[in-house]
């Protein structure tokens, strides 16, 4: 979408949405045993007055001078969404695409070689508390018979 079509849409949504009447908030849900779960709370005005900051930083993106490639912030201070268990204060703006972003995900654990003998001498010493204790078990039944 070209400029003057996001910034119409953005007068728009802030037109038609009522701070007042917006809601959206972030919240933390640790009643579930299996998972951590985190959700949004938002009535349509939050939704659309929340996509109209997202808009704002995505027309800022043309604005800023990105020295170095470095990161630039742009603010989500707003009233009208500070009823929430934990609050987003900024965007970051990038000029990178998503590979330079994430990282790589690391390769399977390549287990070595001191890690698997550490667990071979413990299950070697298990086994051998578990012979001797059985020797003076069987030691113990031919004393009494």
């Amino acid at each position: 979408m070209n400029t003057p079509g996001l910034r119409a849409v953005i007068q728009q949504l802030k037109e038609t949405n009522l701070k007042e009447n917006a809601y959206l908030g972030f919240f933390y849900n640790d009643n579930d045993h299996d998972y951590e779960t985190y959700h949004i709370k938002a009535n349509k005005e939050g939704l659309e007055l929340y996509a109209a900051k997202f808009l704002e930083a995505s027309l800022e993106m043309d604005r800023r001078t990105f020295i170095n490639n470095e990161k630039e912030i742009f603010s989500l201070n707003s009233k009208w969404f500070d009823d929430s268990d934990f609050q987003f204060s900024h965007i970051e703006l990038l000029q990178k695409i998503k590979a330079e972003i994430v990282e790589p995900i690391e390769e399977a654990y390549n287990q070595p070689w001191k890690d698997k003998l550490s667990g071979y001498a413990i299950a070697g010493c298990f086994i051998f508390v578990l012979f001797s204790i059985l020797i003076g078990i069987i030691t113990m039944i031919t004393w009494l018979f």
